[in-house]
């Protein structure tokens, strides 16, 4: 993992983390990372078998996640916890967020 890329989790307005079979250590410093900045956290995992490392990353995840089977499912999925994740930050934005998340 290059430092330029780790700076780029820094500068990050909300870390999305999309989990499948398994968890590498560059995902880890990527999310330890988000973490240490206090970087807005979401976490999607796939729903299919995983390795030890995974089921163990999971297992100690404490933010919003939500389960998925399939690319339509995740683009919802996501969409819909940024437009959460953004009303719970900006409340006095919360009408014009809900509209655009009811347009699509």
């Amino acid at each position: 993992m290059t430092r330029s890329h780790l700076d780029d989790v820094e500068r990050c307005d909300i870390f999305i983390l999309i989990v499948g079979q398994s968890v590498t250590q560059p995902v880890r410093d990527e999310w330890e990372t988000a973490t240490r900045a206090n970087k807005p956290r979401l976490v999607f995992w796939k729903r299919c078998a995983r390795d030890d490392a995974a089921k163990e990353f999971l297992a100690h995840v404490e933010v919003r996640w939500k389960k998925f089977a399939s690319l339509p499912s995740l683009r919802r999925a996501v969409k819909a916890a940024v437009i959460a994740e953004l009303i719970e930050r900006y409340p006095q934005h919360s009408s014009i967020l809900g509209r655009c998340y009811s347009l699509h």
